[in-house]
């Protein structure tokens, strides 16, 4: 991954990839450096920062190694602008360094926390969606959730929710103008369905219900879920990595 992105930044230095801007109203310029959008480029940077942080083990330099990862975050935040991308990576980072200074990170977390909190993950932004009113509360979650709720609730309303899914397409058109499905979730649930969202569930919540996690595996596992809301290709293979580890092929049980 890490040698992908740095690849990706050298052929826009030397212009063989093009380096797209974006510009956010009154916000100033936003820049992809290669990538297709600055969001993605938010999240590669997730990407890497927590992969980064499943593998780092404590050491006489971990100081060093969490500093880096906060200037990396801060400085690729302030290229692309990617709100959502950079906080929960930021704040994953902080959460991690908490827990590390004060000896928890490897302490066993209650299986059903994460299970809980993905959940939660999943019911919020779908219900909110679903029950989208055009009200001043409502007004205000949807600018925290960078118009989300109502582009979801547009696509839900549009086609609504079938047991085997449905082909939807990436643009759909509204009174207020073009929107997308920007949340992972409801990317998953409109276009695979509700049964194979069941399923997807039901498999990892038993790989969890089955093993243990320190507590840094289970805030990095509870981060990953927590971007589904906010990213339509959060299911991608470089977001999604931490996962592989848990979920896919043979885990070692952990001992403590």
């Amino acid at each position: 991954m890490i040698l992908t992105f740095i690849s990706t930044i050298i052929a826009v230095k030397f212009g063989f990839i093009e380096n797209l801007l974006f510009y956010r109203n009154g916000d100033g310029i936003r820049q992809t450096l290669g990538f297709n959008h600055p969001n993605t480029l938010g999240m590669f940077v997730y990407a890497i920062t927590i992969n980064l942080l499943n593998i780092m083990n404590k050491s006489s330099y971990r100081l060093l190694k969490y500093t880096f990862l906060l200037i990396f975050n801060f400085y690729f935040y302030y290229i692309n602008d990617s709100r959502t991308a950079s906080f929960i990576s930021l704040g994953t980072v902080v959460i991690i360094i908490f827990l590390s200074f004060i000896n928890l990170d490897n302490k066993i977390m209650n299986n059903k926390l994460i299970i809980c909190g993905i959940l939660s993950f999943f019911l919020v932004i779908v219900g909110l969606s679903t029950f989208f009113s055009f009200v001043d509360n409502y007004t205000e979650l949807n600018k925290l959730f960078t118009n989300r709720l109502y582009s979801s609730y547009m696509f839900i309303t549009e086609y609504g929710f079938n047991l085997l899914g449905d082909k939807i397409p990436d643009i759909l058109n509204t009174p207020t103008g073009e929107v997308i499905i920007d949340s992972g979730y409801i990317n998953l649930i409109l276009r695979k369905g509700i049964v194979f969202t069941i399923i997807f569930f039901m498999v990892i919540f038993n790989r969890i219900w089955n093993n243990k996690f320190t507590n840094k595996e289970g805030i990095l596992i509870l981060s990953v879920f927590c971007t589904l809301m906010f990213e339509s290709y959060g299911f991608s293979i470089f977001m999604f990595q931490i996962l592989f580890f848990d979920y896919v092929g043979k885990r070692k049980e952990y001992r403590g």
